[in-house]
C-alpha cells in the first residue's frame, strides 16, 4: 500500500479509479491495488441492485409531469469527501424512496415543491452513560443519544436516521475506518426537547440493526446521525458519535 499526498489541485480523492483504490485512514492518504472480493454477489448486494433497477424502470413509467418535478426539484446532499453537491431527476427520485422504504415510511410519487426545512439539531455524546450491556449476556440493555436543537418541539414525520458500526477497538478514532449498518428510523415527532437538549432512546435501533452482538467494556461503536422528514425522503447529516460501552451492575 502506498501513501500519497494531496496538493491544491487534488485535496481529496475517494474510490476506484482503474485498477487502484483511493482512501484515506488515520495515517492519511493512501492508494492500494484494487482486489476483487471473494464473494462479490452477497444476497444483501443483489437485493439492493435489484431494487435500484426496480426503481429506475418505475421512474421511467412516471408521467411526463411527475419525472419533470423531480427532474426541476434539486437537494444538496453530501457525498463520500464530504462536499456537496446537487441532486435531481432518477438519483434524486431513488435517493428518497430507497430511503423512505429503508424507513417502513410511504414512498413518494412527486417531490416537495422545494427542499423542507427541518428542525436545526446537532447530536452528542450522552455526558455520561452512553450505552449499557448485560455483563452476563454481553447483549445492549439501553443506549441513547443527545440532540441539542433550540426548537420548542421537532416536527410532525421527523424521524431521526442511524447507521451504526459493530462495537470496535476504542483506539479507533476515525467513523471512517468502520463498516456502518443502516438502522431502523426513529420517529422523534412526539419529543419535546427541554433545556435545548433531547435524549432519544436508540436501544431498539441498535438491536435491530446489528443483531444480537455481544459488546464488551473494551469497545466503543460509532454512530453517524441524520434527521429526515417523511414527505421528503432526504437524510440531512447532523453528526458522528461515538458511544462508550459499559457493563450493568
Amino acid at each position: 500500500m502506498a501513501t500519497i499526498k494531496t496538493s491544491a489541485l487534488v485535496s481529496d480523492i475517494r474510490g476506484k479509479v482503474g485498477g487502484n483504490i483511493f482512501s484515506r485512514n488515520r495515517g492519511g492518504a493512501y492508494v492500494r491495488m484494487f482486489t476483487a472480493p471473494v464473494n462479490p454477489s452477497s444476497t444483501k448486494q443483489g437485493a439492493i441492485r435489484g431494487l435500484f433497477g426496480t426503481m429506475m424502470t418505475e421512474f421511467r413509467a412516471l408521467s411526463v409531469a411527475a419525472q419533470t418535478a423531480w427532474r426541476k426539484a434539486v437537494y444538496p446532499t453530501t457525498n463520500r469527501v464530504g462536499d456537496t453537491i446537487d441532486v435531481s431527476g432518477a438519483p434524486l427520485y431513488i435517493k428518497a424512496n430507497m430511503n423512505l422504504m429503508a424507513s417502513g415510511l410511504p414512498r413518494l410519487s412527486v417531490p416537495p415543491v422545494s427542499p423542507l426545512a427541518l428542525t436545526e439539531v446537532a447530536a452528542q455524546q450522552q455526558i455520561q452513560v452512553d450505552a449499557v450491556f448485560d455483563s452476563e449476556t454481553g447483549l445492549l440493555d439501553s443506549a441513547s443519544v443527545q440532540l441539542r436543537t433550540q426548537a420548542a418541539a421537532f416536527q410532525a414525520g421527523e424521524y431521526l436516521h442511524l447507521k451504526a458500526s459493530f462495537p470496535h477497538s476504542k483506539g479507533i478514532a476515525s467513523i471512517r475506518s468502520v463498516s456502518l449498518l443502516l438502522c431502523p428510523a426513529i420517529d422523534i415527532s412526539a419529543i419535546v426537547p427541554a433545556s435545548e437538549t433531547a435524549n432519544v432512546d436508540i436501544t431498539a435501533a441498535l438491536n435491530a440493526g446489528l443483531g444480537a452482538t455481544v459488546f464488551d467494556a473494551n469497545s466503543r461503536i460509532s454512530l453517524e446521525v441524520g434527521i429526515m422528514s417523511e414527505g421528503e425522503g432526504i437524510i440531512r447529516p447532523i453528526g458522528n458519535v461515538q458511544l462508550d460501552l459499559v457493563p450493568s451492575i
